[in-house]
This record gives C-alpha cells, sequence and structure tokens, in this order.
C-alpha cells in the first residue's frame, strides 16, 4: 500500500546520504567507490501508514582489487638474502596474508599477520632458496 518510505541500515545503524553512499531513503541504495571499510551487514527497513517492515540482513564482502596502486607498496629490499618490504596504508579490517609464487601460477600463503592499521614491514627470510620469487599480499 502507498506511499512506502525506506531507511537503508548499515551494521544496525541507519544510513545516510553522504560522500560514496545514495538512495539511504530509496528503494535502492547505491555504494559507488567501495571500500574495505563498507564491508558489513546492510538491510532496509519500509514503511507505509499501516506499519513497517526490516528485511534480513544482506552481507557485503569487499575483497581487494588486483589493480592497486603501488602506494600500498613502499621500500622493497633485498640484503643479506632476506627480502623486506613496507606495506602501508592497511585499514585493520582483517589479517593480512603474503602469498609466495615462482610462477605467477600457483600461490602459497607464506605468512598470516593479525590485522594491522597502518604500516606493517614483511620478511622473507627463505627469500634466496627460490631463483625467482613473486610476492601477492591481501588485507582479508
Amino acid at each position: 500500500m502507498s506511499p512506502l518510505s525506506y531507511q537503508w541500515r548499515f551494521d544496525g545503524t541507519n544510513l545516510v546520504d553522504a560522500g560514496n553512499l545514495s538512495g539511504a531513503l530509496t528503494s535502492t541504495l547505491t555504494i559507488s567507490n567501495v571500500q574495505l571499510t563498507d564491508q558489513g551487514a546492510y538491510s532496509v527497513i519500509v514503511t507505509n501508514t499501516y506499519g513497517s517492515v526490516g528485511s534480513s540482513n544482506a552481507m557485503l564482502t569487499v575483497l581487494p582489487g588486483t589493480s592497486q596502486t603501488n602506494s600500498f607498496l613502499s621500500g622493497m629490499l633485498f640484503t643479506n638474502g632476506i627480502f623486506r618490504m613496507q606495506l602501508n596504508g592497511l585499514s585493520a579490517h582483517g589479517p593480512v596474508v603474503v602469498y609466495g609464487s615462482t610462477n605467477l601460477i600457483e600461490w602459497e600463503s607464506i605468512f598470516t599477520n593479525p590485522p594491522t592499521e597502518g604500516i606493517m614491514e614483511f620478511l622473507d627470510v627463505y627469500a634466496t632458496n627460490w631463483p625467482v620469487r613473486f610476492y601477492r599480499v591481501l588485507e582479508r
């Protein structure tokens, strides 16, 4: 029965249109330029003259893209058989997992760090065991 009104919620808190979010009070919620901090439970409350009903939660999971710029990584150094790299801009949203590969096809988790905010340094003391070594880092 019309008219209907909508209130979108994120992790139980009412949303308002701001920044990368629009449609907090419409039937469609739009999030542009999704970030790790947008990950969580979304729901909507729909109201008309007879009352309101809420939806069950829909979970948004954000997976970091592979097109990140080098601003995430600053400083790589290979000295005394140890490969060292510094990761910047970590959000502490989830564990930091470093993967290693010798062929860019088969990836093995070689290091997992608890959620970290800001900067983290990674050292691979086994780097000399491989003729070539590639790295991939994901913040889960």
